[in-house]
Formats: C-alpha cells, structure tokens, sequence
C-alpha cells in the first residue's frame, strides 16, 4: 500500500456550475379593457355635443322642445352606433324605441309632468337594449326580469365607466396593439381644470374691478351656464360613452334556477286563506249598500259625498299590497315541476278577483267624487294607477294558469302606453277643461279656483280667460287675478312713469322651454292685456 507524504495537498475536486434552465417567455399581460377606433371616436364626438346640449336644454333650458329635439339626437346617435352590432331584431323591441321616440318628442307639446316622459324614456330605451342586445338573463317574462333593467340602467351605466375612459385614452394601432391618444389627455386636463376655474374666477373678481369689469362684459351668468352646462354634459357623456361602447361585447348566460326547495306549502296555504277570510268578510260588508237587510251596518245619515271621499287611496294601496302577496307566495312557495300547488293558485285567483273589484270600485269612487266636487291632479294619477293595476292582475291570472304568458311584458307595455298617454294628453290642461266645462254646464254647483292655481301648467291660461266673463263677479275676479300672476311669470311687466302705463316686457322664457302649450297661452295674454291684468298692490 502506496504511503502518502505528510505535506501532500488535499485533492482537488472539479467545479460544477449548475445554471438555470430556462424559462419559457410570459406572454405580454393583456388588458382588459379594449382601445377605440375611429368610429368610436367619431360617435364620442357626436355624443359629447348632444350630451352637453342636453344637460343645457333640461336644467337651464326647462326640458323644452330644444330638450326633447337633443334627446332624440342622442338617442338615434346611440342607436346607429349599435345597430351594427345587434344581435336580434324583435316588434317589442321596436314597439320600445317607438315609445322612447315619441316620450321625448312630447316635451315640444306641453309642460306638465315632464319627468313622467323622462322616466318613460329611461325605461324604454333600456328595455330596447335588452332586446336588441340580447341581454337577458331572464326569458320567462316574470317579475325577475326587472333585474335585467337594472342591470342595463345601473351595472352597464356606472359599472363601464372605466371601459369609456380606457377607450379615449387609447387606440388601436396597426398592429392591433392599444397606443396611448392625446386627445384624451387634453380632454382630461380640461375636465380637471373647469371646477378650478370655478374657485379661481369668482376670487379675481372680487379682487379687481377692471377684471370684474371685463368679466360682466362677458355676461357672467351666460359664462356660468356654459361652465356647468359643460360639466354635467361631460359626466352625462361618460357615463353613456361607457355604456355604449361596452355593449357589443357583452354577454350574459341565462340565470340558473335555485336549487332550494321553498316553504312549505300548507304555510303558504294557511297564510293565503287567513288573508281571504278577512276579504269575503269585507265582501259581505259592502251588502250594506245594495240590501235593506244590511242596512244596518252604514252610520246614519251616510251621503253619496261621504261614501265617495272615503277609500279609494286606500283600495289602491290594498291593490298593491295583494300584487306583492301573490308574488312572493308564488316565489317563495315549494313547487312541484315548476308550478305551485293547485290550492295556492286558486287563492291566489281569489285575491287577484277580489283586487279587480276593490280597483273597480276605486274607479267608481274617482269617477263620482270628481262628479261631485271637480278634478284634481292626485285623482288623475290615482286612476291611471288603478287602470295599470288593474293590467297587472289580467295578466297574472293568465300566468296562474298558462306558464308562457309573458306578464311583465303585458305590465311595461301597459305602464309605457300610460306614461305615454299622460305625456301628451297633459294632466294640467284635462283638469282646467273638466272643471271649467262642468261648472258653466252647470254639473259642479261652484268651481274651486284654488285647484286651478296650483296648476303650474299654462294649458289653464285659456280656460281662466272664460272664467273671466263669468256671471259671478267673485269668480270672474278671481280668474282675473291668477290670470295676471300667470302674465308676471311668463313676462317682465313694465311700467310707464310718464303715462301709467303698464304693459308686458321681455318673455322670461327663452325659445329653448316655449313648447306649444307655452306658445298658445303667452299669444293669449299677449292679446287681452289690458283687458286681465291687475297690478299686485291691487290684487286681494
């Protein structure tokens, strides 16, 4: 065996170098979001022009005919925007842009209840997206479909902001990749800059009169107008720019039914008759007016006036109550193949019956109070809610019994058409022709002059000038004086020192808020001036 020597080095091993194995290359992180085009950028134009003009028309123009012109535009501007990515073409659809159309086309006709006409729009134009689109997640035509509204109104409104904004900022390049767009920043440094000036002009006015002066030679009031007409219109055109440019890429699946079994139904059951017992016992109190035997039950001396101003606010509110009884026992109830058991179906007939004739009688009650003492704007309103209510239960006692009946289908045409019916038939002007027609035929025994005086419509001008030829000279001066507030509201009165003279100034309204209803009534007093009008200090 082979001896070492002492001083002998340690053997050296080799180094080994491990290297690391290499990574496969990430692919570029894609956003989420998607750059626009430049249609896209061309529709933002459109869109930013008739979202100013219509924040200007409705809050300082006072949703007039220029109101509902813009919102046309705005609204066709949309949809040819999306026409080429619809995706279904169906009459209810169409039936719902028909309807927005012709909401917004009736702020030109009058000027009572004009957020009915807006609110109409909204619903209908959302219900066409959802056509359209085919945005439902919900195709049974039941209650739950109004998720679906919302969804389009709230979620696709406020939740898409952020896909409008990435969009300006960014375009499509060449190679399909986003690029960052100027336009966008100086877009957005404006929008940061607006409510700075806002802080900063009032304090250089304060701070120095030739600037102050310069300022009023720019008519301040017009510049501040233009300053917030621009701030809403911009956020209206966010909002909407989002929306709309997001909705070609939308998708929703169809919502799955619960898997939970539901309530018992002999709790429904139970519920359900112990509601209706109290109603047959309602039913048999009402005798009292057909039959001598029930006589009894009435106080005495009970007047057909009494009998008609009692009850029939009351009668709507129960209609709506039992609306949201069947509902949730239909909803919560345990079913059998989709359908609730038999005695829950009929008891939920029982109520919907019994909640067409407490909604006849409302209308009855409506119809000979107004008889008796004369129109008012609650019980108009009062009425076409009873009449949709009454839709509402037709259409669920077809859906008891045959599952296709697609009843908030039948409801939103139904609400759209009444919506619809009240814009242009305005409210304001029915009453003053009913109560004035009814009281010079002699059917009302006196006119209440103040239900014409909180009409804020101009449809009562011509029906006060015939109340100022009337016989009684109490009510002739009475038309008179509401006629003259009428004349100070509509135009600056002026006075002739020289002369005495009064005569009608400026028009307080400009040509954007003078729709026809406005028109005909300011040519009116126009007319018979000198003939109405009473100074204030000698007004009772």
């Amino acid at each position: 065996m082979e001896n070492k020597p002492e001083n002998s080095m340690p053997e050296q091993r080799p180094q080994v170098f491990y290297y690391p194995e290499p990574q496969p290359l990430q692919p570029p992180r894609l956003t989420p979001y998607r750059a626009s085009t430049r249609r896209d950028m061309i529709f933002a134009l459109l869109l930013v022009v008739f979202s100013v003009l219509c924040a200007d028309f409705y809050f300082w123009g006072g949703a007039g005919p220029a109101a509902g012109v813009a919102t046309v535009c705005l609204l066709l501007t949309g949809a040819v925007y999306l026409w080429r990515s619809r995706k279904a073409v169906t009459a209810y659809g169409c039936f719902c842009c028909a309807v927005c159309l012709a909401c917004a086309l009736s702020l030109a006709f009058n000027d009572s209840f004009k957020f009915l006409s807006v609110l109409a729009m909204i619903l209908c134009a959302a219900l066409a997206v959802l056509e359209f689109m085919q945005l439902r997640s919900h195709t049974d035509g039941s209650f739950r479909s109004i998720g679906d509204v919302c969804y389009v109104v709230f979620a696709l409104t406020f939740g898409k902001l952020a896909d409008g904004c990435y969009a300006l900022f960014h375009k499509e390049g060449e190679d399909g990749s986003p690029k960052r767009r100027r336009t966008g920043s100086v877009f957005l440094g404006l929008l940061i800059a607006v409510p700075v000036l806002f802080i900063i002009v009032p304090l250089l006015v304060l701070s120095d009169a030739a600037f102050e002066s310069m300022v009023n030679l720019l008519d301040f009031e017009h510049l501040s107008e233009f300053f917030g007409a621009a701030v809403l219109g911009l956020g209206l055109f966010l909002l909407l720019f989002g929306q709309l440019f997001s909705l070609p890429r939308c998708e929703r699946e169809p919502a799955e039914r619960s898997a939970r079994r539901g309530v018992e139904p002999i709790i429904v059951i139970t519920f359900l008759s112990a509601v209706a017992l109290v109603y047959v016992l309602y039913l048999l109190s009402q005798l009292a007016y057909f039959f001598s035997a029930f006589r009894g039950l009435l106080p005495e001396s009970y007047s057909v006036a009494e009998y008609a101003r009692r009850g029939f606010f009351e009668m709507s509110l129960l209609c709506a109550i039992n609306l949201l009884i069947i509902f949730l026992s239909h909803l919560l109830c345990r079913k059998r193949e989709e359908k609730a058991p038999l005695a829950v179906r009929l008891l939920c007939l029982f109520l919907c019956v019994f909640s067409l004739i407490l909604a006849a009688t409302s209308l009855s009650k409506i119809g000979l109070y107004v008889s008796s003492f004369g129109m008012t704007r609650l019980r108009i309103l009062t009425s076409i809610f009873t009449v949709l209510l009454i839709v509402i239960f037709l259409a669920v006692i077809f859906r008891l019994f045959c599952k296709k009946t697609p009843y908030m289908k039948i409801t939103l045409i139904a609400a759209s058409l009444l919506l619809l019916l009240t814009s242009y038939a305005n409210v304001d002007r029915v009453i003053a022709a009913y109560n004035v027609g009814a009281y010079q035929s002699g059917r009302l025994s006196s006119i209440d002059m103040d239900t014409l005086e909180d009409l804020d419509s101009s449809a009562v001008v011509p029906y006060l000038w015939e109340l100022t030829g009337d016989a009684d000279q109490n009510v002739a001066q009475q038309a008179k004086v509401l006629l003259s507030a009428r004349a100070d509201s509509l135009y600056f009165i002026g006075y002739d020192v020289s002369d005495g003279i009064l005569e009608l100034g400026k028009p307080r309204y400009d040509w954007r808020s003078r729709d026809l209803t406005t028109a005909r009534a300011m040519a009116l007093l126009e007319e018979h001036f000198d003939e109405y009008y009473i100074p204030p200090a000698k007004r009772d």
